[in-house]
């Protein structure tokens, strides 16, 4: 047993959260919880055209309901009882249209005894461009600096448990700024602030450990909380923040967070 809680994984992709359970419990973590996209639940898909719009079929799916999602996560929690489970959400942070963020609120709301965790994601740019989309019309300058205003602005005013993989913009903007390093460390300082945790997130620790491990530097000057989450959408992807782990451990920080019930506290890496 590691002892490490992977507090960010995806039910909908992979159909099956048993068998992502079951991968948990194989890579010994201590805790596993499901936090699948608000935009893969087909009550604030139907609640918000924006969120009704999120959902690839090719790659995700089909979106199910919020009482299918609970209850398969609890009959899977209940066959695998090495492992804690939680349910959770990640939610988008998308300040442009406040009908989302209305929608995002009520539907947390209306199950509110029911969530471990809330992410908060910022997967858009101005003009509701795509961070994974290379082609934005955006410079590199300009989509990096629209980013971090937007993390900044989820960590201080989104509700969020967690604001998730403060690097994915590297994924189509991989010339990063020079001065990316300080950044970080005014978004950890931001996120110290105001007690919300950021992620080392494993998808990113995957495709660029530097930018990861530039972070959890922030992180440990800051004194920032941290969540770890593989961010896995299958079987084989469980786990894989084990390395980020490491790569806090190295920049001196001893510490991550678990949550029950959205109550945070404190483990030892």
């Amino acid at each position: 047993m590691t002892g490490i809680h992977d507090n960010h994984n995806h039910l909908v992709a992979n159909g099956d959260p048993l068998s992502m359970l079951r991968a948990a419990e194989a890579r010994g973590l201590a805790g596993f919880s499901f936090a699948e996209h608000v935009f893969h639940l087909d009550e604030p898909r139907v609640a918000s055209r924006y969120l009704g719009t999120r959902w690839d079929g090719e790659l995700e799916g089909p979106p199910i309901g919020v009482g299918q999602y609970l209850s398969e996560i609890a009959a899977s929690a209940e066959a695998v009882p090495a492992v804690a489970v939680g349910a959770g959400l990640e939610l988008e942070h998308w300040p442009d249209d406040p009908r989302v963020r209305e929608v995002q609120e009520a539907f947390v709301a209306a199950h509110a005894g029911d969530w471990d965790i809330i992410l908060g994601s910022v997967h858009c740019l101005t003009g509701d461009h795509s961070i994974f989309d290379p082609s934005i019309p955006l410079s590199s300058a300009e989509a990096w600096d629209d980013y971090f205003e937007r993390l900044g602005d989820a960590v201080e005013r989104g509700g969020f448990d967690v604001v998730t993989h403060p690097v994915r913009l590297a994924v189509s903007r991989p010339d990063v700024p020079g001065d990316l390093a300080q950044r970080l460390d005014r978004l950890a300082e931001l996120a110290a602030a105001a007690d919300v945790a950021l992620e080392v997130n494993g998808s990113d620790v995957r495709v660029y450990p530097e930018l990861v491990q530039l972070l959890c530097e922030s992180i440990a000057r800051a004194g920032t909380p941290v969540s770890l989450g593989s961010d896995a959408h299958r079987p084989h992807s469980v786990g894989a923040v084990l390395e980020g782990a490491d790569l806090l451990r190295g920049a001196g920080v001893r510490h991550a967070v678990a949550f029950e019930r959205r109550s945070r506290r404190d483990y030892l890496l």
